[in-house]
C-alpha cells in the first residue's frame, strides 16, 4: 500500500525519520511547512505556547496528497503534542487513516499521544521515537514492517 507520508520538522530529525521510512516502502514524502520562525529560544517559546494553546497556524503542503491512501505523519512533540503544522495538518484528514509517529528527545510519548487522541480522536496507529531511548531503528523497522 502506498501512503501520503508527511512531516513536519524544525531540527531535521522529523524529516531524517520520514525519509528513512519513506525508503524503507517505497514511497515518496511530503513536507509541510508554515509562516512562523521557530528558529532560537524565542522560536522555542513561541512554538510551546501556540502548540499547549492550539493556535493556528498556516501551512502549505509541498506535494500532492492522495485522499485514498492512508498517511504516515511525522512529527516533533511540542507542548505535548503534534507541532503546530501537524496539528493544523490533522484538522483536514480522518484520524482512522493516520499512523502518528512523534519524534522527541525524553518525554513520554504514549502519554502524550493519548491525552492528544483523548481530545481529538483515535489515530489508526501511533508510535513514539525517543532519543535517551535509542528507539528510532527498532521504531521505524516496526513502522516499515507494518507499511509494507
Amino acid at each position: 500500500m502506498k501512503y501520503n507520508i508527511v512531516y513536519f520538522s524544525r531540527t531535521g530529525v522529523s524529516k531524517m525519520v520520514a525519509e528513512t521510512i519513506a525508503n524503507g516502502i517505497d514511497n515518496e514524502v511530503i513536507e509541510i511547512t508554515d509562516d512562523k520562525n521557530w528558529n532560537g529560544i524565542l522560536g522555542f517559546i513561541k512554538g510551546g505556547f501556540y502548540a499547549s494553546t492550539d493556535k493556528q497556524v498556516s501551512i502549505k503542503v509541498d506535494g500532492e496528497i492522495d485522499r485514498t491512501k492512508d498517511y504516515i505523519v511525522v512529527s516533533p512533540l511540542w507542548a505535548g503534542g503534534p507541532a503546530p503544522a501537524i496539528r493544523r495538518f490533522l484538522k483536514e484528514v480522518p484520524f482512522n487513516k493516520v499512523k502518528l509517529v512523534i519524534t522527541c528527545d525524553g518525554s513520554n510519548v504514549e502519554k502524550s499521544i493519548k491525552k492528544f487522541e483523548d481530545k481529538h480522536g483515535k489515530f489508526k496507529e501511533s508510535y513514539g521515537i525517543v532519543k535517551h531511548e535509542n528507539n528510532e531503528e527498532q521504531i521505524i523497522k516496526q513502522i516499515i514492517d507494518a507499511s509494507k
